[in-house]
């Protein structure tokens, strides 16, 4: 195969001439699977050699280990604990407001918890969601309290 293409300025590129197919298949014949036809075009146009993006770039990065989620998470402010007591909170006609002051977080964090968008294992096993999608009941709930 042995294709190599010099180090053009990039505005006397002409992409025509270049055949980048067989450059993807040399790349992936070395192995190197991270050289997309995308990315081998992209640096031809900037001016870099075949060689260059050889060299240059570095083999894909292994993959990060999953995140932690509630409370395993070194930045959570709230515990499956916190979370169940906001929960008996909403139920019981708490305003939202009212509950985020408590636990010491933002409002929509409160709000989310009640939608079930976080902390989804915890609120499915303590009676599931107080607000579904397009449904006012949190709404009616905090008018209700407030009516008392």
């Amino acid at each position: 195969m042995g294709i190599t293409i010099t180090k053009l300025k990039p505005s006397k590129v002409d992409l025509k001439e270049v055949d980048i197919p067989s450059l993807v298949k040399e790349a992936q014949a070395m192995g190197r699977t991270d050289l997309t036809y995308k990315v081998i075009r992209s640096r031809l146009v900037r001016g870099w050699s075949m060689e260059e993006t050889l060299k240059r770039t570095a083999p894909p990065r292994k993959r990060q280990s999953p995140r932690k989620k509630g409370a395993a998470c070194a930045k959570s402010k709230l515990s499956e604990v916190h979370v169940i007591d906001m929960l008996r909170q909403l139920r019981s006609g708490r305003p939202i407001s009212e509950v985020a002051k408590k636990f010491g977080v933002a409002p929509g964090t409160v709000y989310d918890i009640a939608r079930g968008k976080t902390w989804k294992p915890t609120v499915a096993k303590n009676g599931g969601p107080i607000v579904t999608r397009n449904t006012p009941q949190l709404a009616a709930a905090e008018t209700a309290s407030e009516e008392a």
